[in-house]
């Protein structure tokens, strides 16, 4: 199973340390840590490196991005600055990381040095002074970037002063979600519960209507006895197939071309393995699907989960799965042993019919 990737996005040489202590933490949580200096991206030749770079950010399972005093690299398709001016506006690699993150709703994950905090709050009463000596930051636009990333919703924001702080809070963070996400498992399974609940009780009600159409009608006591019989056989049927519906079997036929109507069908008159993918191809599986049925049946999980849906039927287990699995290599078998003969017989001489047939 392929591990969750956090990518890692910051400038590097201020942050290097942070992003090696992240590197391990995530390690240690059994993610993957998708960060560029340890060769994790995936460049491609023909394009900007930037643009591999917000490819993966795209990709990622989760996104942290950390905010430090260095703004970064200018991304592509401007200007190569060198030095740029402490005033000039441009996005850099960084923020396009985290504007392509955003774009796919990747999870996103922003900690700030408290000290660039501390000094963008004189920032927003000096905006538009451009003589204000800032400790910091190499850039106004680190300051432009925090006030973006404080406007998105669905952003989790850290002021931060040690990695410690990181670790502890993305912890948290983390475990909180996988929380919900239980919860959240938890709640749609007890809403499909509740579900199959009310649709049982749909027909039941159904059931009393029935009854006490046949009680005000004046219906005599054969007729009632015939449709409370009838009525039990319907509701027990049901309650068969809402049985069926929860089998594991069942739910891998319904992501087939095999209506429920025919897979149950098959299910209910089938005597053996055999009989049943037959009755499964004349309900439209297609040959594909029936290799992989036929491989299928040799697992014994699968052919568990035949025999207890045969059982809610009150019949009993099919005893040749793995003769049904190894059918089709027995007909190829016999195909070739048919075709290496003939191919034996056209090969060697035709024996003559008489004495004047012989070769000169």
């Amino acid at each position: 199973m392929a591990r969750p990737r956090v990518f890692i996005s910051s400038t590097h040489y201020d942050l290097k340390h942070v992003r090696a202590s992240l590197d391990l933490f995530v390690g240690s949580l059994g993610f993957e840590a998708v960060l560029s200096e340890k060769g994790s991206i995936a460049y491609a030749h023909d394009r900007p490196l930037d643009e591999s770079c917000y490819r993966e950010a795209e990709g990622a399972d989760i996104f942290v991005m950390l905010i430090g005093g260095r703004y970064g690299s200018r991304e592509s398709g401007g200007e190569r600055l060198e030095n740029p001016d402490f005033y000039l506006r441009y996005n850099s690699i960084t923020r396009g990381e985290f504007e392509h993150a955003r774009r796919r709703n990747v999870p996103t994950y922003v900690a700030i040095e408290k000290g660039v905090l501390s000094e963008f709050g004189v920032f927003r009463l000096n905006r538009d002074r451009a003589d204000v000596a800032y400790a910091h930051v190499d850039s106004v636009n680190v300051f432009h970037l925090v006030e973006h990333v404080m406007s998105q919703s669905r952003v989790a924001v850290l002021p931060f002063d040690r990695f410690e702080e990181i670790q502890s809070w993305l912890r948290e963070q983390w475990a909180g979600n996988y929380r919900d996400l239980l919860r959240r498992q938890t709640e749609l399974g007890q809403i499909s519960s509740l579900a199959a609940q009310i649709g049982e009780l749909k027909e039941v009600s159904e059931t009393l209507k029935k009854y006490m159409e046949a009680v005000l009608q004046g219906a005599d006591p054969k007729q009632s006895a015939t449709l409370i019989a009838e009525e039990d056989q319907r509701l027990e049927e049901l309650r068969r197939q809402e049985l069926l519906r929860s089998n594991g079997w069942t739910q891998f036929m319904a992501r087939t071309s095999v209506p429920f109507a025919d897979y149950y069908q098959a299910l209910q008159q089938a005597s053996s393995a055999n009989e049943f993918l037959r009755l499964l191809r004349a309900g439209g599986l297609g040959e594909g699907a029936e290799q992989l049925v036929r491989h299928m049946f040799t697992l014994a999980w699968v052919q568990n989960e035949i025999d207890e849906a045969r059982k809610v039927l009150g019949l009993p287990r099919f005893t040749d799965f793995e003769d049904a699995a190894a059918q089709p290599r027995r007909y190829e078998n016999a195909k070739r042993a048919v075709s290496r003969r003939d191919g034996e017989r056209r090969a060697s001489p035709r024996p003559a019919d008489g004495p004047g047939e012989l070769a000169d």
